[in-house]
């Protein structure tokens, strides 16, 4: 493989695990079309004092990026970061955003420079580094005409873990 197709792959995963941990499913369509996951939250019923495990009905639909830290630029006050993107992406994004259906979310997972830190398997522990970060433009954000990338700010405070995925389904669905 491919350094890139290690580095997607690594993101891949950790996107599972984090989604998998929550109990909620995930699944790669079978044709892309700018989407690479479908994340389902699933929601636990007890019905006649038996446990369902039952889909909520919320779905994001999800875009894939990864790079390195120096592909990023952390803003001075530590509030964003910069992020190069690929204008067809950016164009999905707003589409997606006005349409009024299910809204792409561009997760970006952001590796060490060096290789050799990018997972570290010890006796106890696995351990991927670095950290992912969600993106959805804001609602007033308009489409670009650039034809090959537009820098986008990314907030910090957008990480994708555990708790930023319980967050963005509630600020998505409620």
């Amino acid at each position: 493989m491919t350094k890139n197709d290690v580095k997607e792959e690594i993101s891949n995963s950790f996107v599972k695990l984090i989604v998998n941990r929550l109990g909620h499913k995930i699944a790669k369509p079978e044709k892309d079309h700018g989407v690479d996951f479908l994340i389902r939250e699933m929601t636990v019923k007890n019905r006649e004092g038996k446990v369902r495990i039952i889909p909520s009905g919320k779905t994001l639909d999800v875009q894939m990026k990864s790079t390195t830290e120096k592909r990023v630029i952390l803003s001075k006050d530590r509030i964003h970061f910069t992020y190069k993107c690929e204008a067809k992406t950016y164009r999905d994004l707003i589409e997606r955003r006005n349409s009024g259906t299910n809204p792409l979310i561009l997760i970006l997972f952001i590796l060490p420079e060096n290789e050799k830190d990018w997972v570290v398997q010890a006796y106890d522990s696995l351990t991927i580094r670095k950290h992912a970060f969600w993106f959805i433009p804001e609602k007033d954000a308009k489409t670009t005409t650039n034809s090959s990338s537009i820098s986008i700010k990314i907030p910090t405070k957008n990480i994708f873990n555990k708790d930023g995925l319980i967050k963005l389904f509630n600020d998505i669905y409620n």
